[in-house]
């Protein structure tokens, strides 16, 4: 599990460094702007609808997940999605 946590830290650290230098490459403008908004609202809904599978899967089922787990799941999720989303606005923006 601590490996996992410093695979983690690192992923966030050079995702931070990337960002600064995309930013400064591409320019930070309006668009990007947008793109994070966007980004934003779609992870959102990915975490709704990540809310309601684990609603079913802990209502209908006999699993069992401990709350600090569930919030990491959560988050993951959460920043993930929005990770993912801004990469793909960003590259069919500029390309």
């Amino acid at each position: 599990m601590k490996i996992l946590s410093l695979i983690g830290f690192i992923a966030m650290f050079l995702a931070y460094l990337f960002s600064g230098r995309y930013r400064k490459k591409k320019g930070y403008d309006e668009v990007y702007e947008r793109n994070s908004q966007k980004a934003q609202a779609f992870s959102w809904y990915t975490m709704l609808a990540t809310i309601l599978f684990l609603f079913w899967l802990f209502g209908f089922t006999s699993a069992t997940i401990g709350i600090i787990p569930l919030l990491g799941i959560l988050m993951f999720v959460h920043i993930a999605s929005w990770g993912i989303a801004l990469i793909v606005m960003m590259t069919y923006t500029y390309s």
